[in-house]
């Protein structure tokens, strides 16, 4: 890792582009050493549950004597009767399921749980979910979208209603703020044992940013990977300028169970920062 590092170039380029060269070199190092996790996504079918195995099974009785006799519409219509019901109950065993599941989810995020947060999501959806194919409501409710790139507008659309309201700021509150001295430490660039330090307060076992790199590699990067960290800092405190990457969000929606699924008004929003 440490010759990769160190061919990092941080004279030239934009801070974006050191960003992502020190980023995509350790992702790749570190999955070339340690590999990956291949999680499976749960399911919401209970396997255990008595009254539906009886009702499959029914459900499997019908079909066989309405094949065998498929003049009889007696035969005919128990089976669709059954088949009715199956359905009516796994329909109720699913949303009984998500429902507790997206409790489980805004739990996690209320306590700021970022590892089991997304460990709950991938538990659910499989390691790589995605959002953005669920028809949706257009905005005036007048049509259904079914093309990934128009549904993908209508969230964006949503969120930046939801999420971008003008701050309210009341000025007299602010007036009456007590002034502190001013903290001229504030000014000094970030140093390497700032950054060493900082890198031992991260918390291990959490679910990493959008990087996809976790703190377990960052403290075991050693010297070579705070230096590198040191440079990429003080290069973004001399120029003022952040990465797009730390300044872009990751949301998440889930479906309240409550009224149309289609809805974007009908889903919780849960957005996360780069770490």
């Amino acid at each position: 890792m440490d010759s990769k590092l160190l061919d990092i170039r941080s004279d030239q380029s934009s801070i974006d582009e050191q960003w992502e060269s020190f980023r995509d070199t350790v992702h790749s190092i570190a999955l070339e050493t340690l590999g990956q996790i291949t999680r499976n996504h749960q399911d919401w079918f209970d396997e255990i549950d008595q009254e539906i195995q009886k009702l499959l099974e029914e459900k499997r009785r019908l079909l066989r004597a309405h094949q065998n006799d498929t003049t009889c519409t007696a035969k005919k219509a128990a089976f669709n009767n059954i088949r009715s019901t199956v359905q009516a109950k796994l329909r109720l065993m699913q949303d009984a399921w998500l429902s507790a599941k997206a409790d489980e989810i805004q739990g996690y995020a209320d306590k700021h749980d970022t590892k089991k947060f997304y460990e709950a999501l991938k538990a659910v959806y499989g390691p790589q979910f995605s959002f953005g194919s669920t028809p949706l409501l257009s905005s005036d409710g007048t049509s259904i979208l079914t093309n990934k790139r128009l549904i993908l507008e209508r969230w964006a659309e949503h969120f930046n209603i939801v999420l971008n309201r003008p701050a309210q700021i009341n000025e007299e509150a602010i007036a009456r703020l007590p002034q502190v001295p001013t903290n001229h430490e504030l000014a000094v660039p970030p140093a390497v044992g700032e950054v060493s330090r900082a890198i031992k307060k991260m918390s291990t076992g959490k679910a990493p940013g959008s990087d996809a790199i976790p703190a377990e590699v960052f403290k075991s990067g050693g010297p070579t990977m705070i230096n590198q960290l040191t440079s990429l800092f003080q290069s973004m405190w001399d120029r003022e300028q952040l990465p797009q990457d730390f300044r872009d969000a990751t949301i998440v929606h889930i479906y309240k169970r409550k009224g149309d699924r289609q809805s974007c008004d009908n889903h919780r929003e849960y957005m996360h920062l780069q770490k």
